[in-house]
C-alpha cells in the first residue's frame, strides 16, 4: 500500500473511533485456513458489523473517490465479508458496507462517510 492509502486509512480509522465505532480489524485478509480479499477496516457500532472500504485522493482528476468502488470491487468486498462472517459467526449482529472517501488535498483532510454504500443482492445461484 502506498503512503497516501496508509494515511487515508489511518484518518478513516480515527474518524470512526471519534464517531463511536469500535475497530475490530484493519487490512483483514482472512486466516491460514480461509484466504479472503482484503477489507480495509472492519468496525462495529451497536449491533452492526461494518465493512469499510477507504478511498483516498490528492486530485480530482479521476472524480470523487467514493465512486471508485466498482462492481468488481464490491464483489471482492462481499467475498471478504462472507469469509469474515464464516470465520467469526454471530447471528445476532447485522452488517453493512460503508465507504469513506478521504480528500487529502486540504488540511485537515475532508472525510465523506457513506453508510450503506452498497448492498448485497441475494442470488439463489450464489
Amino acid at each position: 500500500m502506498n503512503k497516501k492509502g496508509q494515511k487515508g486509512e489511518l484518518l478513516a480509522e480515527q474518524y470512526l473511533i471519534k464517531k463511536g465505532y469500535d475497530i475490530i480489524a484493519k487490512n483483514w485478509r482472512g486466516n491460514k485456513a480461509v484466504k479472503a480479499p482484503e477489507i480495509d477496516i472492519i468496525a462495529q457500532k451497536d449491533n452492526t458489523i461494518i465493512f469499510v472500504e477507504v478511498k483516498s485522493c490528492r486530485t480530482d482528476l479521476f472524480g470523487n473517490p467514493e465512486y471508485w468502488i466498482t462492481p468488481a470491487k464490491q464483489k471482492r468486498l462481499i467475498t471478504g465479508a462472507r469469509a469474515y462472517l464464516m470465520i467469526n459467526p454471530n447471528e445476532s449482529v447485522n452488517y453493512r458496507f460503508d465507504a469513506i472517501a478521504v480528500d487529502c488535498r486540504t488540511e485537515p483532510a475532508i472525510m465523506n462517510h457513506v453508510e450503506n454504500a452498497f448492498t448485497v443482492a441475494y442470488d439463489c445461484d450464489d
